[in-house]
């Protein structure tokens, strides 16, 4: 199974390549519950392969994807949406700068997955960031799709000029995508809630669920229980959780080609937009000890 699922990984993105340990691990079982969620199409993924089921009969039928491959992935890229990497980050932050203590490396948000398309040329290395204008004559449709607001979709024109193969995994999130989110890496770390989000009446009440629900370990039973939490609180008390709710961040595939470029254009697309007056800009490379590549404007 972790053979069939590492031959397609690339529908699977940003999912890492599986260990090919024999084990039903966590990673493993929340690659199947994620295959059978984007590529069965099962409402409530159960993380199980039968003989003569759907998911093993997929299994075998899908053509592997180009979009990903483990030459591509991270080292430290996360499993399961989740992943290795840990390391015990000192402060949280989120959407309020007056919060926040020190510099990256440290926690924010979470991704989910839309792969973008190569639409614009790359620019002159003479030209700076700044200097672009944000979007050209072709519209991308794949960042269109995303739902940002419009100074985070500027930036993401301009990431994907500069850099055309970057790949983005998450946008604006409704409740829906932003409990699937946190359970992907609740199912690898239980405390991944407060360890990642600033403290909040949401991320309180989302880590008070996890905890008082220890027999809840599939993916998809701890999204809908998170799910159900979100749903009671207002937007304007969700807006303090994660900026993804409200279209003012995305996150990118982290890769090791052209890694530190791509880095360094994020930052300086961050810092841009907070010299422009928006409070808690920035670029962070980790979200609760996790590698994720996070932008939020």
């Amino acid at each position: 199974m972790q053979t069939l699922l590492n031959l397609n990984l690339g529908h699977l993105t940003p999912l890492r390549p599986l260990a090919i340990s024999g084990h039903a691990d966590p990673a493993t079982i929340a690659a199947i519950e994620e295959f059978q969620r984007r590529v069965v199409g099962t409402a409530s993924p159960d993380g199980r392969v039968d003989p003569g089921g759907r998911t093993l009969a997929q299994l075998g039928a899908v053509e592997p994807s180009p979009a990903v491959t483990p030459r591509d992935a991270h080292p430290a890229s996360p499993v399961g949406g989740g992943g290795p990497g840990f390391f015990k980050s000192a402060t949280p932050l989120g959407t309020h700068p007056e919060l926040d203590v020190g510099s990256s490396p440290q926690p924010l948000g979470h991704a989910g997955f839309q792969p973008a398309v190569h639409v614009h040329p790359t620019p002159s290395p003479a030209a700076s960031v700044a200097d672009q204008p944000s979007r050209g004559a072709q519209v991308d449709q794949e960042i269109e799709d995303l739902d940002l607001s419009e100074t985070a979709k500027d930036a993401a024109y301009q990431l994907k000029r500069k850099h055309p193969a970057v790949k983005f995994t998450s946008g604006r999130r409704n409740t829906q995508d932003q409990a699937r989110a946190m359970a992907s890496n609740v199912v690898l770390n239980r405390t991944w809630i407060e360890e990642t989000y600033v403290r909040s009446q949401a991320r309180d009440a989302c880590q008070k669920w996890v905890d008082e629900h220890q027999d809840k370990h599939k993916q998809h039973e701890i999204a809908v229980g998170l799910e159900g939490v979100l749903d009671r609180f207002t937007a304007g008390q969700l807006a303090h959780l994660s900026k993804h709710l409200s279209g003012e961040a995305f996150d990118v595939q982290p890769v090791e080609e052209d890694g530190d470029e791509i880095k360094r254009t994020l930052r300086a697309l961050t810092d841009a937009a907070g010299k422009r007056g928006h409070a808690g800009a920035r670029f962070l490379e980790r979200e609760g000890g996790l590698v994720r590549w996070h932008a939020q404007f």
